[in-house]
């Protein structure tokens, strides 16, 4: 079993929120997203999965203005964004599966949207690009911008 941590951001509070993989608690041998919310102190408060029977990866996450979450990343093959949206205690709000590539970074903006930072193409495409998406606050894409060149283009 591994639990692999990708991300590590501060909470309002000064506890931490931690994204990343697992396949500890998921379907044998696939991995899911994995979010651990801890205490300012490093004890934990509380630990969530999110997936399917394919390999998800939870790279980025941070703490939402009303005190839930949003994390940013895979599901199944590289071509598919995951959005997640939870609630304070890690119960899911919302999911948002797109066609555009890996989501590496979020963060929320001031209208309560998000705007989203990965590398993409469908996963048929010989190159990737960096892109850059906005959505609203239900994670509905309001627009998609890509970034790059016929080499592989990193968003991160």
């Amino acid at each position: 079993m591994q639990d692999v941590p990708l991300d590590i951001r501060q909470t309002n509070d000064s506890g931490f929120v931690i994204t990343g993989t697992s396949n500890s608690f998921g379907m044998q041998g696939n991995y899911d997203v994995y979010l651990i919310r801890t205490d300012k102190n490093g004890d934990t408060l509380f630990t969530k999965t999110y997936g399917s029977a394919l390999n998800e990866t939870g790279w980025s996450g941070q703490q939402t203005s009303d005190g839930g979450f949003i994390v940013a990343g895979n599901w199944g093959s590289s071509g598919y964004s995951y959005l997640i949206r939870t609630n304070n205690v890690g119960d899911t709000l919302w999911t948002k599966i797109s066609i555009v590539g890996i989501c590496y970074s979020v963060i929320q903006n001031a209208d309560k949207g998000f705007t989203v930072c990965g590398t993409g193409g469908t996963p048929q495409a010989t190159s990737k690009d960096l892109f850059l998406f906005r959505t609203d606050s239900m994670g509905n894409m309001l627009w998609y911008k890509s970034y790059g060149g016929a080499d592989l283009d990193h968003g991160k």
